[in-house]
């Protein structure tokens, strides 16, 4: 969800700030947990995977990590398509010039009795 719509920078800046608090977030979440079973199915076990992640700091350095190099790849690969579609409409006006050359150099058929 973070790279579909493009939010690396807000969920690595609200990971880095929250940092400190972390173990409090995951211990609050472990509390918790139960409830989230009666939202949603499985809940309680997912909210207590997310405690697990986020109890410990090294965790949330290796998926701020993660973040930063996807974000990067990203990134690269928005320049690459980008390069490419202006090399296409470059080669698209190319083209058209040529097309547009070509015509202008067709000479129309006059009638041997016409004046012009």
């Amino acid at each position: 969800k973070i790279e579909k719509y493009g939010l690396f920078v807000p969920a690595i800046f609200l990971l880095e700030t929250g940092q400190p608090l972390s173990f409090v977030f995951s211990q609050l979440a472990y509390g918790g947990a139960p409830f989230g079973e009666m939202i949603v199915k499985d809940g309680q076990h997912r909210i207590e995977d997310y405690a697990q992640i986020f109890e410990d700091r090294r965790n949330l350095n290796v998926l701020i990590e993660a973040l930063q190099t996807r974000a990067q790849e990203v990134q690269v690969e928005e320049e690459k398509e980008k390069l490419r579609i202006k090399r296409l409409k470059a080669k698209m006006k190319e083209e058209q010039n040529a097309a547009g050359e070509n015509s202008k150099k067709k000479k129309r058929f006059k009638f041997p009795w016409s004046r012009n």
